[in-house]
Parts: C-alpha cells; structure tokens; sequence
C-alpha cells in the first residue's frame, strides 16, 4: 500500500506544480461572456474547453463553485458542437449528464468509471467528450500508445483522441477529432507530444483519408503557436505547431496580438497562472479533404475570460460557414 500512496502524493504534486501561482499583468473583464453565440442559417458554432476536473481537489480548485458555472457557461454559449477536456471528475461527469439541456447527443458512456493507483476514480475515455446538436454517426475513442517518453500524468490520465463523425445539414460528413496532448515545454514532453501527433496523423491516412470532406482538429493541444515567442522568451520550440499546419495542412487563424488570444497563464482568469507563463495551448483547427470544400472558418476567439472564468484554461468559439455541396 505504501508504494501506491507515494505514488498518489507524487501524482498529486506533480498536476500542482503544473498550475502554479504567478503575477500576471491583469486586464479588462469582456461583458459579454456569457451571451449566447450568434450564428447565420448557413453557420454553425464549435466550443471547445479544457474543463480543469481533476480526479482530486487542491486549494483553488474551486469545484463546487466552478462546475455549476461550467454546465451553465456550456448551456448558455448554446454552441452547435462541444469538445471537452479534462473531465476526468466524476462530479462534473455527472452533471454534465444531468445539466446540460440544449438537445445534444453524445456517444462516449460518461457513468462509466476506473480506478488509478486505487484511489483515484476517472473517467474511461482519456478525460473527452464531445456534444453535437448534429447527427452523431459514429464515435470512437483510440488510446496513445504507451512509449519511453509518456510521464505517470498521462498514464494515469489515459490519454488519446475521440473521433466523432457528424453529419452535418449541408450533408457533408466531417471528423472531429477532439484531443489532449502531453504538457510541458522541455525536450521530452515535446518528444512525446510529437509522437502523439503523429500517431494521429497515421491515424488519420489510414483510417479517415477517403471518409470525411473536412476533419477539424480541436482540443488542448499543450503546443505553442511560434507568436508567443514575441511575449514569452520560455517557448523556443514550435515544431508541433509547425508539423501540424504544413505537414498535416491544418488550417489555423492568423494570430495578430498573442496576448489577446492566450488561453492560459493571462491575468483576466483568476483560476489561470501557468508556471510557464503566457501561452497558447488551445485550437480549433481544419483540414478540407476533398476539392470541394464544405465548411470555412469565419471567426474565432476566447471566452469565460475575467468573472465569467469556469476553468484555468479560456475557452475557444469557432464559427464556420457551412458550403453547398
């Protein structure tokens, strides 16, 4: 029993650490957060969210406070396709299944529980869930292969990606691929994020090539877009960011101010100080498939930032046109 209780304590320490306290310039609450997303006939909406639902509970953490926020926050955005990280509490889990009511469908068994270490209790699908107001065909979760590099956070974690395939009413089939990806910035958590990446990538020639007309990318994708560079002299690496957008070909919104489209380690999110400062974690990218392409980005940009914030990460709101095909 004493092995397994070090390695709780050290588990315990390790996710602290990650999310450790530092001063952070503040700035102005947007008013606006919590309205509902506003969308044309021919548009729809993706919100995606790093929920912060750790199996545990540390000073800050805030759950009792913040998970109501969260369904809330998730009801009221009304967004037409939402992808969750980090939902690994069960609590949350539980509300989710209960709270939120705006007709979305899921695939993945949220009741569904394992045990870590032997007391930690987790979800089944590495911490995702996706919700779409869309016609979920088919869904599936593939775990990360296990390599030299993965750390006891994302073993514990069981990691990987959900694969949701919608139809959408333009009748064009699309893959969402809702991810989180290994933290950190040092040589190895970059090493064991580029496997990830490519094992999605095989994934995606192999198995989804010749399916979808669009595949979007979503997620904590724990990766940094080469702007941050300009604000945070911690981030030197960008070749994640880079493999994905010129190799993969996943399309990305131009990035004009990085400190505006941070989504961790800013100070208008009381719950968000990343011991690696000012960064860009989170995306919503989109890769056509086809010569006919069925959607295109229109906008993009945070929200629950200031009093409205749900979790240490910001939030992302996409909005697409939908094409005649």
């Amino acid at each position: 029993m004493y092995p397994i209780r070090l390695l709780l304590i050290l588990t315990v320490f390790t996710f602290s650490n990650v999310y450790e306290t530092n001063t952070i310039r503040p700035i102005d609450n947007v008013s606006s957060e919590m309205l509902k997303i506003s969308t044309s006939e021919n548009q729809f909406s993706i919100l995606t969210l790093n929920t912060w639902a750790l199996p545990f509970e540390l000073k800050g953490h805030d759950h009792d406070l913040r998970f109501p926020k969260l369904t809330e926050g998730i009801n009221t955005k009304d967004a037409d396709i939402v992808c969750l990280q980090e939902i690994f509490n069960r609590s949350l889990r539980r509300r989710i299944e209960k709270e939120i009511n705006n007709g979305y469908e899921y695939g993945i068994d949220l009741s569904c529980n394992r045990k870590a270490l032997s007391l930690l209790n987790l979800d089944c699908f590495g911490g995702l869930i996706t919700l779409s107001k869309y016609p979920i065909i088919d869904e599936k979760f593939i775990p990360f292969p296990k390599t030299k590099h993965r750390n006891l956070i994302e073993k514990i974690g069981n990691k990987g990606f959900l694969i949701t395939s919608l139809l959408l009413p333009n009748n064009s089939k699309i893959a969402i691929i809702n991810t989180h990806l290994r933290s950190g910035i040092d040589i190895k958590a970059q090493k064991d994020r580029m496997e990830q990446i490519l094992f999605i990538n095989n994934y995606i020639e192999s198995k989804l090539k010749d399916k979808y007309s669009e595949i979007v990318l979503t997620g904590d994708l724990n990766m940094n877009h080469p702007s941050v560079r300009e604000i945070n002299e911690k981030i030197v690496q960008v070749d994640n960011y880079n493999f994905i957008t010129e190799k993969m070909e996943f399309k990305n919104p131009d990035v004009k101010n990085p400190f505006d489209s941070a989504t961790i380690g800013k100070g208008d999110n009381k719950y968000s100080s990343s011991k690696d400062g000012v960064q860009i974690l989170d995306y919503c990218m989109y890769k056509n498939m086809t010569k006919n392409n069925s959607i295109d980005l229109v906008s993009q940009n945070t929200c629950f930032n200031g009093n409205n914030s749900i979790s240490d990460h910001k939030g992302i709101v996409s909005i697409f046109e939908m094409k005649v095909i």
